[in-house]
């Protein structure tokens, strides 16, 4: 669990950027006016997993596969927009969080399995877990995810 003094919301990580992340991780940086961010951004669109759950209803094996890979192609998509928008070495982290607002929308990305390690690259997902980011409003905290499992685009 983070204080309210460990994060922030609406961050411009960015320095001449007009982009705003919905959460940013405060870290220790090279004074306390100038601390590290690491950027947490929740916007993922679900009409790539909702066709995906639709084809799995109609127990369609073609519309799967499809919706499969669509659903795969939007996450590493979103996973690269977030990387090009909040991420800025020496002011971010040199990598960003994707956080998946629903339960069945994380376990989809879990369920298939990583890239074969490659070296890092922009953009590249870290998968997290369970407990990724929610917001305690009872007193004010961020609570972050256990453990990470990193996956290669």
């Amino acid at each position: 669990v983070l204080t309210p003094e460990q994060f922030a919301r609406n961050v411009k990580t960015v320095p001449g950027s007009d982009e705003l992340v919905e959460f940013a991780i405060r870290l220790p940086g090279k004074s306390d006016e100038h601390p590290v961010w690491l950027p947490i951004d929740s916007k993922y669109p679900v009409e790539q997993y909702q066709r995906l759950m639709d084809a799995q209803d109609a127990a369609d094996k073609a519309a799967i596969l499809s919706a499969g890979n669509a659903f795969e192609t939007s996450i590493k998509l979103e996973a690269k927009k977030i990387f090009a928008k909040y991420v800025s070495p020496p002011h971010t982290t040199d990598f960003a969080v994707l956080y998946l607002p629903t339960e069945g929308l994380f376990a989809e990305v879990m369920r298939r399995p990583p890239a074969p390690a490659t070296r890092p690259a922009q953009g590249q997902l870290d998968q997290l877990g369970r407990a990724a980011p929610a917001r305690n409003s009872e007193e004010d905290q961020l609570e972050i995810p256990a453990f990470l499992r990193r996956q290669s685009n």
